[in-house]
């Protein structure tokens, strides 16, 4: 079974093989993006995770007081970061640069530039998860760093800018997976700068890959 549950502005929790997989899925709130929901994280800390990981430490990716609660509520739960990710969570310890596994899960960090020239230098992860499935989850992964790219991941969980221009829809394209989760999205009534109108018209245009854009909360079922 794979399945992805929206908990956050661009994460969630990936269910797979019977684990439960965090990524960047408590996060604060950031401009117009959302944080997580005192209702979410109350679920969430009463749902022990086998394994956390996170891409880098930007509040909107990781509400470090929020984090520590639900991993000190349940107990041991290993995290995968950056060293940003592990200054954040200090004293909780975070593998840096290195894969985590939980039961046949594993977790291997990818370096990968942050979109944005103003990010050139801050250290982000891409996260590939695999199992019975392959899942890249890409954070603020900024898309051109992917042409070409061997990794042929059967899900691609992304945000917004991979389908804001037909030149990053290519290069999704040339991932060939069977699904690909859109996250990182504003809400529709706080959108300044019309992402969701770029992403629609986008998607309008381009059908080859199946496109799914959870609300927080909502799951989708990954075949």
């Amino acid at each position: 079974m794979c399945k992805f549950t929206r908990t956050a502005n661009a994460g969630g929790l990936l269910e797979l093989d019977g684990r439960l997989i965090l990524l960047d899925g408590v996060c604060g709130a950031e401009g117009p993006y959302l944080p997580t929901p005192p209702a979410v994280l109350n679920t969430l800390i009463q749902r022990p995770v086998s394994l956390a990981a996170f891409t880098h430490a930007h509040p909107d990716h990781l509400d470090p007081s929020a984090m520590k609660e639900c991993l000190y509520a349940w107990g041991g739960t290993p995290v995968l970061g950056t060293g940003g990710v592990a200054g954040a969570l200090s004293p909780w310890p975070v593998t840096v640069g290195e894969a985590a596994a939980a039961g046949c899960v594993t977790v291997m960090p990818i370096p990968s530039r942050h979109i944005g020239a103003a990010y050139r230098e801050l250290e982000h992860v891409s996260l590939l998860v695999e199992g019975s499935r392959r899942c890249l989850f890409l954070g603020d992964a900024a898309p051109t760093q992917w042409k070409g790219s061997p990794l042929s991941p059967d899900v691609v969980l992304a945000p917004f800018a991979y389908a804001a221009t037909p030149a990053a829809w290519r290069i999704v394209e040339g991932m060939a997976p069977c699904h690909l989760i859109l996250l990182h999205m504003p809400a529709r009534n706080n959108d300044p700068e019309g992402l969701w109108s770029m992403v629609e018209g986008v998607l309008a245009r381009c059908q080859t890959i199946p496109v799914s854009i959870p609300e927080i909360g909502e799951t989708v079922a990954i075949p």
